[in-house]
């Protein structure tokens, strides 16, 4: 189950979203079982990406969310090169 760092990761995100003002979609899973309802909620709203928390949960079940991104097509940002693919500062020359 997503701790105390996933709070503090969406607290942060939520401070960036307002200036400029972004919409912002907080989509929380605590267990396996909620994500697939997560993504199709992401979906749902509209989102246009998705932000994957670096909570060790998160990063234990890393297949089954770059499977679920896959499936249904929605941009993701991860924290940790080993979900695949790339982050966000390997862009900076």
């Amino acid at each position: 189950m997503p701790g105390i760092q996933t709070e503090a990761q969406i607290s942060l995100v939520e401070a960036a979203a307002r200036n400029p003002p972004l919409r912002l979609n907080v989509v929380k899973a605590s267990s396996e079982n909620d994500f697939d309802n997560a993504f199709a909620i992401a979906i749902e709203k509209q989102s246009n990406g998705l932000i994957v928390g670096s909570d060790p949960f998160f990063v234990a079940r890393r297949g089954q969310l770059i499977a679920l991104a896959a499936r249904y097509t929605i941009p993701a940002i991860y924290e940790f090169r080993e979900y695949g693919g790339w982050r966000p500062n390997e862009l900076r020359s």
